[in-house]
Parts: structure tokens; sequence; C-alpha cells
């Protein structure tokens, strides 16, 4: 099979690995795995994620979750507010063919859910979204239980648990000390969990995680699930962008043809907690680093900058990305190696599905 550069290439054999992997610490830590496809967009793979005991898929959107319910999957969490009519209407045609959850996090946002629903003669199952310190969308942890009280009230509503998502984060900070962001995010979720249960109002989901943070849960007890993404990618390299080397323009700079259109661009160099020096890890040239982007062009140059990179035009090269996520959603298809060798190409079917 002829492969176009720039191609986003998965490998089959480490992505069922990974798959695996994950699922067996999920059941070593006796919580729930409910991926995010974020990741992948991919009914397949997301199809060998369930197959392997996941109880059901994260979306991150309205249309993502449409597309898995087309390909026959049937237990999805979007964790995501819903907001607008016409979005509503949707998740009320969604929710008469799968089982679907979706993310709530103010007044107004859960009543226009519970009036929708009570319009369709429909149950809207609902998760409270708790911010346990990234500061982005959801109720602050210390402040969980009244909003909590309001959403359990509506009519045509079932709030069956609570969510975070938190990442490398402490104390508010970037941090590279995943335990610790670990013990914070579960910390704070539990004291959310026990103020709406003495409430009286009982969940039966608390719901965190991501695939750095995954492995601590089994000493830091609390979460009933965890929605871990990445791990299925960016674990053991099983995803890569190929890329041909274009222009040699000096001995220790070089250009290929994977710009900020294939690796993205969201993760910034010398940033905490990482400091990265590179868009990625060049396989098999640990010298080299991917400095700068521009929309289709990558610049290579020695990690020193001053060493020759010892390329030439036409060299095929393979490049990881720091964010394999962002990278998945700007290619149209993907190409996968098979455990035999064999290559195919198949469509990311949820690709540019934000809406």
């Amino acid at each position: 099979m002829i492969i176009e550069t720039p191609a986003m290439m998965l490998d089959m054999r480490r992505i069922k690995k990974n798959i695996a992997n994950q699922q067996e610490m999920a059941d070593m830590q006796s919580v729930k795995l409910r991926p995010h496809i974020k990741t992948h967009k991919m009914p397949e793979l997301a199809k060998l994620q369930l197959s392997r005991g996941a109880v059901g898929i994260t979306c991150a959107s309205l249309s993502e979750a449409e597309c898995m319910a087309a390909s026959g999957i049937n237990d999805i969490f979007i964790a995501y507010q819903i907001i607008g009519k016409n979005k509503l209407e949707r998740l009320m045609a969604l929710s008469e063919k799968v089982r679907v959850i979706t993310g709530v996090d103010s007044r107004e946002g859960a009543a226009a859910l519970s009036e929708m629903a009570g319009r369709h003669g429909l149950v809207a199952e609902v998760r409270l979204e708790v911010d346990t310190g990234m500061r982005r969308a959801g109720v602050w942890w210390e402040n969980a239980v009244e909003l909590a009280k309001y959403v359990a009230g509506l009519p045509h509503m079932k709030l069956s648990g609570i969510f975070t998502f938190k990442h490398s984060l402490y104390r508010e900070k970037p941090t590279a000390d995943n335990r610790l962001s670990a013990v914070e995010e579960v910390e704070r979720i539990m004291f959310a969990a026990e103020g709406i249960s003495a409430a009286g109002i009982r969940i039966a989901d608390i719901s965190g995680g991501s695939t750095p943070t995954s492995e601590f849960y089994l000493e830091y007890k609390g979460l009933t699930e965890i929605r871990s993404g990445s791990y299925i990618l960016a674990n053991n390299n099983a995803a890569y962008i190929a890329v041909t080397v274009i222009s040699t323009p000096e001995a220790f700079r070089a250009v290929v043809d994977g710009g900020s259109k294939a690796f993205s661009g969201d993760f910034q160099l010398d940033a905490p907690p990482y400091f990265k020096k590179s868009h990625g890890v060049v396989v098999n040239h640990p010298h080299l680093s991917l400095v700068r982007m521009s929309e289709e062009h990558g610049v290579l140059e020695s990690i020193d900058g001053e060493k020759p990179t010892g390329l030439h035009i036409g060299q095929i090269l393979h490049i990881v990305p720091n964010h394999i996520c962002t990278c998945m959603n700007l290619f149209e298809s993907c190409y996968i190696v098979n455990e035999d060798g064999t290559i195919r190409r198949e469509k990311i079917a949820a690709r540019g599905m934000s809406q």
C-alpha cells in the first residue's frame, strides 16, 4: 500500500496491549473503566475497549455520541454540558435509542434539560460536574451540595452521579507528580460526594481519572469509575505520524511535511510541568527535536542546535506527537498496521465532530 505523508499510523498490536493493560489496572482497583473515545474517535477501537471489559464509553460532544451510537454502542456518557434547544432535541432523539448520560453544572442548563425531557416524556440521566482544581467547567467542589439538591429536585431528571476532570494539577498549578494530583482529586470529589450523600441524595457513580493518574486509585479509594482516554494510543508509542523530509537547507536543520495541521500546537514547549523541548519524539533519532511548526512545515534540529541532522531529502520519519488526541482530529483517515504486518486505511469516523 502506498502511504502518502503526513500520515497517522496506528499499531494494532500495541493498541490491543494498551487496552488490556488499562482494563487490568481498572479491574485490580475495583473501578469501572469508561474510556474517553475523543482520543481515537473510531467505533472499531471503542468496540475493542468494550469487548475487553469497559462498561461504556465517554464522549466529548453530542455528535461524537451520535456517531458511536450509530455503530451499535449503547451506553454513552457525554462529559459535557448540552446547551441550546436544537442540541437538546438531538439529545432526546439519542436518548430514545441508547442509554446516554450528560453533564450539568448550572441551574439554567439543568432546568432547560428537565423541561425538554418532560416535553418528550423522558427522564434525563445526568451527572453533576465538579471542579476539583482545573478551573474549567463544573461547580467548585466545596459548593456542590446546593446545586446537587436543585438538580435532584427537578422533574424528569435522574441525578445518577458526579464527575470531574483534573489531570496533572495540584493546588491549581501544573505538577509532574501524578500521585499527588490523584490524591487531591479523590479527596476533593469525595468531599462533594459525602456532602451530597449527607443531604439525602443517593448517587451511584463517582467518576474521574485520566491516563496519567489512573494507576494511583488503588491507594486512594473513592472513585467508582475512571475515564482514561489517551492510553489507547499514547502508551507504548501505539500511534505516530509518518512524515517525509522535504528540505535540508542547512546541515543542522531539516524540514518535514508535517506542521501544525498534522501535529497540532496545543502542547506548549518549555512550559510546566514537563518543559518539553520538542513537539514529538522522533523515533530512532533521539538527537533530533521538532522545534517549531507552521501550517505545513515542521522544522527539525539537533537537540544541541549545532550537530548535523544527518537526514536526507525523501527520508521517511516516524514522530510520536506530544498530544495524540488533538492530532487524531486533524486527519480524515489513518493507516492501521495489523498484527500480521499488513496495512489498511480506515476512516476516523468522529473526526471533526465537535457540535
